[in-house]
């Protein structure tokens, strides 16, 4: 990846919080970051997970639909596009359990 399209990632930015039958996931506005996927699983390492694409200048996404009782695993890996070519930061992943 080219110097000029390294992106930071800082794991304290990022927050979880689980609600009734939803997940609201929010991070700081960073320079230079196009937007963050988000992948939502059952399985621990990620495996079969839902993708959603959130573009910039979004800073927080809900995710709904989700049975009460289970734990969710959350990933999220801000992307920067440019020039045609995608360069992806290194994924935070996070337990939640739904209420």
């Amino acid at each position: 990846m080219p110097a000029s399209a390294k992106i930071s990632y800082i794991d304290k930015d990022y927050k979880f919080e689980g609600k009734k039958k939803a997940i609201k996931v929010s991070w700081k506005k960073t320079k230079g970051i196009s937007g963050c996927r988000i992948l939502v699983s059952r399985n621990k390492n990620l495996e079969k997970a839902r993708v959603i694409m959130v573009d910039s200048p979004r800073t927080s996404y809900i995710i709904k639909g989700l049975e009460s009782g289970k734990t969710y695993y959350i990933g999220i890996k801000p992307y920067k596009s440019n020039g045609g070519k995608t360069y992806l930061g290194i994924i935070k992943k996070k337990a939640v359990k739904i209420k």
